[in-house]
C-alpha cells in the first residue's frame, strides 16, 4: 500500500509503502528510477523498518530537523 513519494531527483522518488515481508508488516522507503521506458521501477536501494524500528527513525529524523532549524536562526 502506497503511503506517499519523496522527490528525490528528477529521474528517481523515493517511495514510502507498507509491505508484508516473511509475515511482518514493514513499512518499506525504496528508491525507484526511470527506466528505458519512462516508467518508475523499484531498485534495491532502500530500508524496510518493523513499527518499532519506524517509531525510533522518526524521532530520530526529528531531532534532526530540530537541530538544522536551530543552526539557522
Amino acid at each position: 500500500m502506497l503511503i506517499g513519494k519523496i522527490n528525490d531527483k528528477t529521474r528517481q522518488k523515493i517511495l514510502v509503502t507498507l509491505k508484508k515481508i516473511k509475515g511482518v508488516e514493514m513499512i518499506d522507503l525504496r528508491v525507484h528510477a526511470i527506466n528505458d521506458n519512462g516508467e518508475f521501477i523499484e531498485t534495491t536501494a532502500g530500508l524496510s523498518l518493523t513499527l518499532d524500528q519506524a517509531k525510533q527513525a522518526a524521532e530520530l529524523l526529528l531531532q534532526g530537523c530540530e537541530k538544522l532549524l536551530s543552526s539557522h536562526t
